[in-house]
């Protein structure tokens, strides 16, 4: 009896996710339809000198814009639901015993205090001599 349970609820997200990707098929073309109507209405205006039927071609912009975001949301909506019913990647998780190593930590500190100090003491070094040349004229 579970296992049929199970093989039902696999059915069903089965089902879910096929109706998922024709809700986001569907939804994309809209957009994309959309896009389409607006991009030639931006032409139309253009190319219309009239300032009367621009600007109802305007109206028409705006509201086709307004309707291009409520689909784009709509769409990502419809993409998070997906995702939260398609399987989730095996990511393994760390070992608990993999702890930060406070030694290892501590004697990269120290490396890179010592690299700090021969470049000072390099530095101090090259400044000596330019110095003792310059007394040296």
């Amino acid at each position: 009896m579970n296992k049929t349970k199970k093989e039902r609820e696999l059915l069903q997200d089965e089902a879910t996710l096929t109706a998922l990707d024709n809700s986001i098929q569907d939804v994309q073309n809209q957009i994309d339809t959309v896009v389409a109507k607006r991009q030639a209405i931006e032409v139309g205006i253009a190319r219309t000198p009239e300032g009367v039927a621009n600007l109802k071609q305007f109206w028409k912009m705006k509201n086709l814009e307004n309707s291009e975001q409520f689909l784009s949301k709509k769409l990502d909506r419809l993409k998070y639901q997906k995702s939260l019913l398609e399987p989730q990647r095996n990511i393994p998780s760390r070992d608990p015993e993999d702890t930060f190593d406070e030694y290892a930590a501590a004697e990269r500190e120290q490396k890179a205090i010592d690299a700090e100090r021969a470049l000072e003491k390099s530095r101090q070094n090259k400044m000596n001599k330019e110095n003792d040349k310059e007394m040296d004229r």
